[in-house]
């Protein structure tokens, strides 16, 4: 996993964190606010980009799927959006959480 200052696709599996979508953006993204794990999409984010530089931050979110309620499937769903191969078993294994980042 990679966690730099800037990025351009983002997942944050907090179910207790409350995200609200930028007011300009509540006409095309709904829901306008939510508390569940959801995900930073570059193509959501990308206006906020210019041709020299990345946004600073990824401001517009979206709820995961409803189906998906584990980070171990978060992953998998990620690495499918973002076309990142996946084994053949579909078992990705993280490491195990040696300190917090």
């Amino acid at each position: 996993m990679l966690n730099l200052e800037k990025c351009i696709w983002r997942i944050d599996f907090n179910e207790y964190e409350q995200h609200i979508n930028p007011l300009d953006t509540w006409s095309e993204i709904t829901p306008k606010s939510f508390r569940e794990p959801h995900y930073h999409s570059w193509s959501d984010n990308e206006r906020y980009s210019t041709s020299s530089a990345l946004p600073k931050k990824l401001l517009i979110a979206r709820p995961l799927p409803e189906r998906i309620r584990q980070f171990q499937a978060a992953f998998r769903w990620f690495c499918g959006e973002v076309k990142i191969a996946q084994p053949p078993s579909r078992m990705l294994i993280l490491p195990q959480r040696t300190k917090l980042l």
